[in-house]
């Protein structure tokens, strides 16, 4: 007696549903209507390996998707090789994203900005399939110009001149930017408290060069006593907050560059 095999792959109908979902969030991304996006995943939904946090629950991604819109970025993200499979009884996709970004009126860079995948699962709400999570994979790094035919001038900052954002109360930070990456400098007042680990695709050296922090990376738990340096490696979820009595002073280096700084880094003449 033979047995019937398990149906693993969707039926048209759902897989047409499926690509009309991804596709329809790749055009809202890349068309400005970013502050819709959250109308695409499930009240529960999560968009994970995003920087500079993992985004979890509708109304997260509908403010992230509220600032993005914001931006003056062009945007294309393609999309190829949609597979779909049932599994445990959940829908779940995998795409191959080749993503192109430009966060300044040039735009004339057709280097990737991102290759890699997208791993998402899928739900019917209310009779409607929307994503239930995605989860960026990047594939490669980003290509950094190798072209120094033509040579920039050197650049001396001093710290304490540089315009600062205040990011919380005891939380202080300006940044600086070259062609493959991108350092933000960091002041902790004591008693800043952190809320809690986040994760980005970025590689991530940190240096604690005054005072003293405790990183939290992963399950480990490091306390750097200046000068010392904790190596993050992308996708590892972490944070830190200063120990002791004293100022903390952190500086981050992120390669490739992080996009999202930017406007960290405006006192240099970047545009972000």
């Amino acid at each position: 007696m033979t047995s019937t095999p398990v149906r693993t792959e969707p039926d048209t109908e759902t897989r047409l549903s499926i690509q009309a979902l991804t596709a329809e969030h790749a055009y809202r991304l890349d068309h400005g209507q970013a502050d819709t996006l959250h109308e695409l995943y499930t009240r529960d939904g999560e968009l994970l390996g995003l920087p500079p946090e993992d985004l979890i629950g509708r109304e997260a991604i509908s403010a992230w998707g509220i600032a993005r819109a914001a931006l003056p970025r062009t945007s294309r993200h393609v999309e190829t090789n949609h597979r779909l499979h049932w599994e445990d009884g959940r829908l779940h996709g995998t795409l191959y994203a080749t993503v192109y970004r430009s966060d300044t009126e040039d735009t004339t860079d057709t280097t990737p900005f991102m290759v890699g995948d997208y791993e998402d699962e899928y739900a019917l709400d209310a009779g409607r399939w929307r994503i239930r999570r995605r989860t960026i994979r990047r594939g490669f790094r980003i290509a950094t110009r190798t072209d120094h035919s033509t040579t920039a001038a050197a650049s001396m900052f001093n710290l304490d001149e540089l315009p600062f954002e205040e990011v919380r109360t005891g939380f202080a930070r300006t940044a600086i930017r070259s062609d493959g990456a991108l350092t933000t400098i960091n002041w902790f007042e004591p008693g800043f408290t952190t809320r809690g680990p986040h994760s980005h695709a970025f590689d991530q050296l940190s240096y604690v060069l005054a005072g003293a922090m405790r990183f939290y990376v992963g399950d480990d738990v490091f306390d750097l006593h200046a000068p010392a340096v904790v190596h993050i490696p992308g996708g590892l979820p972490h944070c830190a907050e200063p120990i002791g009595d004293e100022r903390a002073l952190n500086i981050d280096v992120f390669a490739p560059i992080r996009a999202d700084y930017l406007p960290l880094c405006e006192h240099q003449g970047y545009r972000a």
